[in-house]
């Protein structure tokens, strides 16, 4: 959850400052869980902004004796400012009244903390003053608030780290334990993070190149120029794989991120193509580019794979489909873009937005939806903290006029439970 959290702010959100607080309220944890100070200020040595961050002792409770199921205690005085009080940003206040939280946990008696919480308490209107209160960024769907101050406006943006659950997305896009390339993944944790940061399902897929090749024939790539037929470093994983992973298809899609050999053809055997759920396709390397750089001879070889590789017929999805442009001189070729976007729309293979390596254009969305191609959304998890992470993918639908309301308009369907 904390690199989760990181990443969001590093790379999405980018912020001038964050606020990080760590409270205790229970003395026997507290003296227990003695790492967790030091876990959260590793939080803020990874915030490539600045950070302020508090740490509490034990935090101080007090108990008010029942009086008709309702606790309340308040302290008015005069304030004239922003004022940061603990975990609390007081927003233009004018007079300042002390709420206290009631936390059932704590049994019979009522404990509370002072504090203006009055957006817990439905029943207490309070119209003297706005206030910020921060819920917990530990539990789901995982909190935290951006407050953006310009002047004398102050807008204030809850956020979460989990996904909308209304709106039933599927991440995918999500490696396995079989990948060369994966950090700490397995499927069944997998999937509870998945349902804990509000998906509806996931794609489970592995590189196929990495299910048919041992590692260093895989990453030569000595397996591009014959593709399946390849014989030296062939070692087929696919039936473990496929044994291993359905044991989970009752909550995901099964499938293959197939690669493309030299020739375009989709390197998978055709059996194993029949047991895919999903069928996610990527070029990942260019024999153009190799060695001596030719990005002329690159676009080429790029625009005549894919298109052998949409004939095929072998994939539903193109993953990252210009991942290999984006880090050259003048970025990804005119030709390319243009022509890669009629030949998914003449195949009928959707576009995959991914951030994992890259960032996906706005012309390129839109040009997407006018050609009536659809979108996919994929996370290309290899990481555990990464599942799931479909926030710059929303946001960037958003910049292109793509609603909530749009999203079953203009997705794939993948829904695991239309699958069953």
């Amino acid at each position: 959850m904390c690199d989760r959290f990181v990443r969001r702010i590093n790379s999405y959100i980018k912020p001038d400052v964050v606020f990080i607080y760590e409270e205790i309220v229970d003395a026997d944890k507290y003296q227990q869980g003695k790492d967790i100070p030091r876990e959260v200020r590793d939080i803020a040595d990874k915030l490539e902004c600045l950070s302020v961050f508090k740490q509490s002792d034990v935090f101080p409770v007090v108990v008010f004796p029942p009086a008709n199921s309702v606790n309340a205690v308040t302290n008015p005085f005069n304030f004239d400012g922003v004022l940061i009080l603990d975990d609390r940003v007081i927003v233009k206040p004018i007079e300042l009244s002390i709420f206290p939280s009631l936390f059932s946990a704590f049994g019979s008696n009522c404990a509370a903390r002072f504090e203006c919480r009055p957006s817990f308490h439905p029943g207490a209107h309070c119209a003297n003053f706005e206030e910020l209160v921060i819920p917990s960024i530990c539990e789901p769907p995982f909190w935290f608030d951006l407050v953006e101050i310009e002047h004398d406006d102050i807008k204030v943006l809850r956020q979460s780290l989990a996904m909308p659950a209304e709106l039933g997305l599927v991440d995918c896009h999500v490696h396995t334990q079989f990948g060369y390339c994966a950090e700490n993944m397995e499927a069944g944790r997998a999937l509870n993070l998945a349902g804990e940061f509000g998906l509806a399902g996931v794609g489970l897929v592995e590189h196929s190149g990495q299910l048919y090749f041992d590692e260093d024939t895989f990453w030569a790539p000595a397996f591009l120029d014959e593709g399946i037929k390849t014989r030296i470093g062939f070692r087929n994983r696919a039936p473990l794989f496929f044994s291993t992973l359905d044991n989970y298809r009752d909550d995901a899609l099964v499938g293959m991120e197939i690669d493309c050999d030299y020739a375009g053809n989709p390197v998978i055997i055709q059996s194993d193509a029949a047991k895919c759920d999903i069928k996610l396709g990527a070029i990942h390397w260019l024999k153009s580019m190799m060695r001596k750089p030719d990005y002329k001879a690159a676009s080429e070889e790029f625009l005549f794979r894919l298109d052998r590789f949409l004939d095929s017929r072998a994939i539903d999805v193109l993953a990252h489909p210009f991942r290999l442009f984006e880090k050259w001189p003048e970025g990804i070729p005119g030709n390319v873009f243009k022509e890669t976007i009629r030949l998914l729309a003449k195949y009928g293979v959707a576009a995959e937005l991914n951030f994992h390596n890259g960032t996906p254009k706005e012309d390129f969305v839109v040009e997407c939806l006018n050609a009536g191609i659809r979108l996919n959304l994929g996370s290309d998890s290899h990481n555990l903290s990464q599942i799931g992470e479909l926030y710059p993918h929303l946001e960037l639908l958003k910049r292109c006029g793509v609603s909530d309301f749009d999203l079953p308009h203009v997705l794939t369907d993948f829904s695991v439970k239309n699958r069953r």
